[in-house]
């Protein structure tokens, strides 16, 4: 394959994901209320145990601790998740909790991402695929990070 069809096949790699995020992102608004950014966080904090500090979240976001919080506070605002403080150790480490709230908008957002799915391949790909892709994404990511 010559370089110029690597690029044309990258471009069309990095268009097809950005437009797929787009689709999700606006399906999910219309469905749940929620970008995927928010419905990512509320997945990660419930894959945590319900609760999360905001720092473990940035990391699993790929996103500054400051950004998070931004995000974060808009979840505390429209009632899926409430902060509070360390009780023990560090006073300044805030953790995140999904509030009842917010474990129904996250199992309605699962409900509608897997009739999403459904939709695209019936019957649904294994999860195999799902984690090659986002395998392939990652390792992508790896050779374009310093």
């Amino acid at each position: 394959m010559e370089p110029r069809d690597y690029l044309e096949a990258s471009l069309e790699v990095l268009d097809a994901a950005h437009q797929l995020r787009e689709a999700l992102n606006k399906h999910a608004l219309s469905a749940v209320g929620l970008t995927i950014e928010q419905a990512c966080a509320l997945c990660r904090i419930d894959m945590a145990g319900g609760t999360a500090s905001v720092s473990q979240l940035a990391a699993h976001l790929s996103r500054t601790e400051n950004a998070t919080t931004t995000l974060l506070g808009k979840l505390v605002r429209n009632g899926h998740l409430y902060r509070e403080r360390s009780q023990t150790g560090d006073k300044r480490v805030v953790y995140v909790r999904l509030t009842p709230q917010g474990e129904m908008t996250l199992s309605q957002f699962r409900s509608e991402l897997m009739g999403m799915f459904q939709k695209i391949a019936d019957p649904p790909s294994p999860a195999s695929d799902l984690l090659l892709a986002a395998q392939s994404f990652g390792a992508l990511l790896a050779q374009l990070s310093p």
